[in-house]
Parts: C-alpha cells; sequence; structure tokens
C-alpha cells in the first residue's frame, strides 16, 4: 500500500528538549476509547508542558481518529428513526478509517517526531520492545485481515491489534518508514535515550491487568497484574534507571484506587444516589463494572478474594511493589513516585459524602468521579471519566496533570533556587474545550443501561426499548468494547467474569 506523502518542510525536533512523556492511553490523551489530534492535545503531558511554560512539546498530531469514534457512533442513535442506517454507516467508516491508517499517514504538520510518545494500550513490555518498524508491520498484517474480511464486524480482534498499533507506530514515529528516520528501530525507552530530555513523565501498568479489574471485574485481574508486573517491570526498570544523566528527573504514575474508577459502580442501581455513603468507604450491596467488555461483580462484603476491599489493597500493594522495585535501581535518585491511588481517593465522591474538595466544579457544573450519565440536558452525573469508564475527560486530565504537577514542584527547584512554579490547569476551560462535556450525545441516557442489561443476563430492566434499539446498541457497543478488549490486552470476549 502507498504511503501518504509527507510534508516537504519537516519540523526539526528538538535538541535535548524539557520535557518528554511514555506510557499509556491516559498520557495519550484517549478518551472513550478514542483518540485524536484533538484528544492528545488535551492529555494530561500537554497540560503538564503548558503550565511549566514549555512551548516546545509537541504531540501527536493524528491526522484523523484511528478506527474507533464511539462518542460520535452514540450520537448516531438518536433520534431513534435513524437507527436503521446506523450498522451500513458503522461498517463503512471502520473500513475507510482501517484503509486511510493502513497508508501509514505522516504527520499532517510535517514533524519527525513529538515530546509525548505515550501510545493506546502500551504495556510495559511494550515500552522496551516495540518499535515503529515493528508496530507497522504489525498494523499492515491486521489490515490485510480486516479489509479482507466479507465485514469488518468479522474482524473485531483485528481491530483492535490494528488501532494499538497504528497509533503506537504514528506516535513514536510518524515518519512512514526508515527513509531517514533515527527512530524506526528504536523502542520508547531508547528514543528517550536517543534524545536525552530534561524530565521524564511515565504512566504505564494499566494495560497488564489493571483494565481487567475494572472493564471486566474479573476475578483473576488483580493476580494477573500482579504476576505480569513481575515479569516485565524489572527490565523496564534497569532501563529506566539506567537512561543517559541528562535524563536528571523522572515522575512515575503509580496505578490509581479501583473502586474509585467510575466503570466500578455500587450495587443496587442508584445506590450512590439514595445514600448515604457508608463510613468503610465500600457500598453493602457490592459492585459491577457499568461498563465493559463483560460482565462482573465483587461482592458486597470488605474482606475475601471477590470483595472490592481486597482488590484495592492488592492494587495497593503492588504499588509498593513497584517503589521497592525501582528505588532498588535508582541509585541516582531520579525517579520521584506520583500517588494516584492516593489521587482517586481524594476525588472519590462516589464511596465518600460528596464535599467541595472532592469534586470538581467548571463551567458551572460538576464533575464527580460516578460513572458517565446524560440526559436532554446534558451531563447528568460523573465527568472526570468518559464513556468508556476509565478514560478520563479533558477536565479529569486537568486533575491528573495538577497531580502530577504538584509532584514536579515539590522535587525541583527553579534556577534561583525557590519551589518550582507553575500555573496550574484551568478546570473551565478543559470543560469547555471537551466536546463530551459540552455535547454529551444523548442517547447515552439509555444506552449506558441498556447495554449493562444486555451484558448481565440479556434481560432488559431498567429502560424501555424497542428490538431495535436493542440489536442496534449491542451491536454498536459490541465494537467498541471488542475492539478496546484487543488493544488493552485482555483477550476476553462477552460472558461474565
Amino acid at each position: 500500500m502507498a504511503a501518504e506523502p509527507i510534508a516537504s518542510t519537516v519540523k526539526p525536533l528538538v535538541d535535548r528538549p524539557e520535557m518528554m512523556a511514555i506510557g499509556d492511553s491516559l498520557y495519550n490523551g484517549m478518551r472513550s476509547f478514542t483518540i485524536d489530534a484533538t484528544k492528545a492535545a488535551l492529555s494530561p503531558p500537554a497540560m503538564i508542558a503548558s503550565a511549566l511554560g514549555i512551548r516546545d512539546f509537541g504531540v501527536p498530531d493524528l491526522p484523523q481518529p484511528v478506527v474507533v469514534q464511539l462518542e460520535e457512533w452514540i450520537h448516531w442513535l438518536s433520534p431513534i428513526i435513524a437507527l436503521p442506517t446506523v450498522p451500513g454507516r458503522l461498517e463503512k467508516a471502520i473500513r475507510e478509517s482501517v484503509r486511510f491508517w493502513a497508508t501509514v499517514p505522516g504527520s499532517p504538520s510535517g514533524a519527525q517526531g513529538f515530546e509525548n510518545i505515550a501510545f493506546a494500550g502500551a504495556t510495559v513490555e511494550h515500552l522496551y520492545s516495540l518499535t515503529p518498524a515493528s508496530a507497522a508491520a504489525q498494523a499492515a498484517t491486521s489490515a490485510t485481515t480486516i479489509l479482507g474480511a466479507a465485514s469488518p464486524f468479522d474482524a473485531l480482534d483485528a481491530i483492535g491489534d490494528f488501532l494499538l498499533m497504528a497509533n503506537a507506530r504514528f506516535t513514536l514515529s510518524p515518519l512512514p518508514n526508515e527513509t531517514g528516520n533515527p527512530f524506526w528501530n528504536m523502542t520508547p525507552l531508547q528514543i528517550v535515550a536517543h534524545r536525552k530530555p530534561k524530565r521524564l513523565i511515565v504512566s504505564i501498568g494499566h494495560n497488564d491487568g489493571f483494565v481487567d479489574i475494572v472493564l471486566r471485574a474479573a476475578s483473576t485481574g488483580a493476580d494477573r497484574l500482579e504476576a505480569t508486573l513481575e515479569a516485565v517491570l524489572p527490565t523496564f526498570a534497569r532501563q529506566l534507571t539506567a537512561l543517559p544523566p541528562e535524563v536528571e528527573r523522572i515522575y512515575y504514575n503509580l496505578l490509581p484506587k479501583p473502586s474509585a474508577v467510575s466503570a466500578l459502580m455500587p450495587l443496587p442501581d442508584m445506590a450512590e444516589e439514595k445514600g448515604p455513603a457508608p463510613d468503610s468507604g465500600y457500598w453493602p450491596g457490592g459492585y459491577e463494572n457499568r461498563i465493559g467488555w463483560a460482565y462482573g461483580q465483587y461482592q458486597p462484603s470488605t474482606s475475601g478474594v471477590r470483595s472490592m476491599a481486597s482488590v484495592d489493597k492488592a492494587v495497593h500493594d503492588i504499588n509498593d511493589w513497584i517503589v521497592r522495585t525501582i528505588k532498588t535501581l535508582d541509585t541516582a535518585n531520579r525517579v520521584a513516585f506520583v500517588d494516584n491511588y492516593a489521587l482517586m481517593e481524594e476525588f472519590d465522591s462516589k464511596n465518600h459524602p460528596r464535599t467541595a474538595d472532592n469534586v470538581v466544579v467548571a463551567h458551572n457544573v460538576t464533575h464527580s468521579n460516578r460513572m458517565f450519565q446524560a440526559d436532554l440536558l446534558g451531563l447528568r452525573a460523573g465527568g472526570l471519566e468518559s464513556l468508556d469508564g476509565i478514560h478520563l475527560t479533558a477536565v479529569g486530565n486537568a486533575v491528573m496533570a495538577n497531580h502530577v504537577l504538584k509532584s514536579i514542584a515539590a522535587t525541583e527547584k527553579d534556577a534561583a533556587g525557590n519551589p518550582l512554579r507553575f500555573t496550574p490547569p484551568s478546570y473551565d476551560l478543559a470543560h469547555r474545550a471537551d466536546t463530551l462535556l459540552s455535547n454529551p450525545p444523548s442517547a447515552w441516557a439509555w444506552v449506558l443501561w441498556l447495554y449493562r442489561d444486555l451484558r448481565r443476563d440479556g434481560v432488559v430492566k431498567t429502560v424501555s426499548t424497542s428490538t431495535m434499539q436493542r440489536r442496534v446498541t449491542k451491536q454498536v457497543m459490541d465494537v467498541a468494547m471488542t475492539v478496546g478488549s484487543r488493544m488493552h490486552g485482555t483477550g476476553s470476549r462477552g460472558g461474565s467474569a
């Protein structure tokens, strides 16, 4: 397949940039399983760079979204009269996106590379093993499978693989092949070592089992997370701590608290609204994954392997192990740890009584860590995380960016030896820039609950819907969730956890 022509004027890379970012979708800027240039520009690293006054911080200027556009697809589900057209529109959109990205397009601005090279679906192992060359090869194989299928709906696993690898190739190196491309055969860590940024920020580990915990409510999620990290983190930590001394500071994001993630909601339905929130911080009816690619629950008790409390403790212990593992190798004392577990506790108005300090009010709208809900008037609940229940909105990105900035300010000094100062990201501006928050799809008022019921046991209980609504909703959401599951490495399809 012919490569997309590259702009004749190629922007030179900044020598020894002030900051670079590596990692997964939370730093890539993905929202509702969708990544495009606008979302990348609203990513936490982009906000951090802006707050620190760093002008030369390039983020992936993806020429169009990579395959999945869940928020747009949900908009298609209203008005109801348009439902019969949705399957055909969906199939056409997927094929056109795969065809475009299979051309290995370059950067519209002519960029040779970016300072933010985090990509959605990245695992710890990817950061020391995947290269633009290997990602391009894997994307080409998946594209052949997808475009050779009678329908893209018959190749959803390949679409998930394609999304991961096409986005990774472009993000790591937008030049389409090895010609004049110093990064074509470099891993993310090798690219960082080559460019020697003053500061490196890292977000990784979610796709090594954490996603299983929150989007599948899998009993084995924490076990998988622990086993996978034990196998891959030591190698990553050795390469991370062996980066050239020019990389003066490294900020490593720890894993968030599972029970505070939006996808996991208390039972029975709307318990968080009926309240009051329990003193223990755990709802007595247990938790379900209100969104995800399978259905599962955590036990109502605060003890036992399937309880929410036990899962939280397991992730807390894994975070402690990550810190110990990296600190043992960090002889230069360059790595600071950003406690995202504590951040999620701080903004957890789902499991605790709501206060002025555990929600974000932006543009006169309250944003919380509840599952995203909408109605005809707009955002009804949630707002820190998007339709998929785990990726952040722009306001959520601003919250995370501010948390990382506080860690940077506590660690570094300015040229005069004073504590480093920064301009916090504006929550109001973030809300206004986020099209999901400013214009949520009204169909989400029933799609969320209908898809939950269909995943739970196939019996629709909470909303009155037609056969057409059930069929089309299942098709649209199954596409997004199956692609998401493959992209995040779970390989799980349907059924219960």
